[in-house]
């Protein structure tokens, strides 16, 4: 689809879907004379649109292997495969973009899952919005950011109950970086608890921009842990009090995959405008 040639030989024919074609793709593999070649085989590569089966010799096999497999699982949706990508170009020219960093894009555009989240990536998506450094909230601020990193260190050393993609999840509503990444960095803000409340407020975000939100002057790396815990596990991004269990998930849930998307898309245009 990119343009590139790449050799198909030993294309796996588990990966066509019809079940019919995968034996038949994998008698035609395993045969290494032309003699052993059923009838029934050669007639159906022959209306497969290779008729000079009938007169291949032995080492053209794989060649011929190769033209099926081309056939099912590129020449047969030609047409479809075109509507999608000018379907996908018309969208600021997409498809342009997705060729031009098909590398990047593989992970988007097939079944093949990105690296885990590592530690040091993780922590440089994030920018502090401290208070002012001579308000009484910054000091509250900073002993927060230290836990801060001690978590992150906690959930790198599988020491928590949930993992990086789970919380780039509650923050972003995706739980994999997009291909060019954020347009801005996530902005770790605070909060202040009510200390007359007889719950506790959870660490939250915002749909409308990239933020996570948390406690000023939480007592240690276990206190947060177990408020961002709750809050990847309750509160689907929005704020959510112990009273107040599952208020707006879902609708929660669906507006941050909204926003990350559209924060996707704005980057990939720019990107390409560069």
């Amino acid at each position: 689809m990119c343009g590139n040639s790449s050799s198909l030989e030993d294309f796996s024919w588990n990966d066509v879907v019809d079940s019919k074609v995968q034996l038949w793709l994998k008698k035609l593999h395993s045969c290494t004379d032309v003699k052993l070649l059923s009838p029934s085989l050669c007639n159906w590569v022959s209306s497969c649109g290779i008729p000079d089966i009938y007169s291949a010799r032995s080492d053209e096999i794989p060649a011929i292997y190769v033209r099926l497999v081309k056939h099912y699982i590129h020449h047969r949706v030609a047409s479809m495969i075109s509507q999608f990508t000018e379907g996908l170009n018309s969208c600021g020219g997409l498809w342009d973009l997705v060729q031009y960093h098909r590398e990047t894009f593989v992970p988007v555009m097939t079944s093949k899952r990105p690296q885990p989240l590592k530690l040091d990536v993780f922590r440089k998506l994030f920018t502090v919005s401290y208070s002012r450094s001579c308000s009484q909230l910054r000091a509250a601020e900073e002993a927060t950011v230290r836990h801060w990193e001690q978590v992150l260190t906690l959930i790198s050393d599988v020491k928590a109950d949930f993992y990086f993609e789970d919380l780039l999840a509650f923050i972003t509503g995706s739980d994999h970086l997009p291909p060019f990444g954020f347009p801005t960095m996530i902005s770790l803000r605070f909060y202040s608890q009510d200390a007359s409340a007889s719950s506790v407020r959870l660490p939250h975000t915002s749909t409308c921009a990239l933020e996570l939100f948390l406690p000023r002057g939480v007592r240690g790396d276990a206190d947060l842990l177990v408020l961002l815990s709750r809050a990847v596990r309750e509160a689907r991004g929005f704020t959510c009090l112990q009273t107040q269990r599952g208020g707006g998930g879902e609708d929660g849930s669906n507006e941050a995959m909204k926003a990350s998307l559209q924060f996707t898309l704005l980057n990939s245009e720019d990107s390409a405008g560069h």
